[in-house]
């Protein structure tokens, strides 16, 4: 199911994956995103992707500010500077997430 980057009645029961629309780096950005969340009733999430500095920030802050608990996967995530990342990966830990490898992921019990 896609759901647009446009305010709209949520209908996501049933759904196998739900793809999520976004025009900004801040995919908090979205307006639909929140409520997502909010029906998923998603209290761990797990962060991977491209930038780390960028989107992979945007989302695991925005993730931490809706009261969630955050994983980065640091060997899932890629940089366009390490020195940003690093500091980036930093914040996110100062703020209440946590990072994790992998294997660590997989061992906790997260399936995708």
């Amino acid at each position: 199911m896609v759901v647009p980057n446009v305010p709209c009645e949520l209908s996501i029961e049933g759904a196998q994956q739900i793809v999520i629309e976004k025009q900004d780096v801040d995919m908090f950005t979205v307006p639909n995103l929140r409520g997502v969340v909010d029906r998923l009733g998603a209290q761990q999430c797990v962060v991977y992707g491209v930038v780390t500095e960028i989107c992979v920030w945007f989302a695991a802050l925005g993730l931490l500010k809706a009261g969630r608990a955050v994983t980065v996967v640091t060997d899932a995530v890629e940089t366009l500077n390490a020195l940003h990342s690093e500091r980036v990966l930093g914040e996110i830990v100062a703020a209440g997430g946590r990072l994790a490898r992998v294997d660590e992921v997989l061992a906790a019990g997260y399936r995708p």
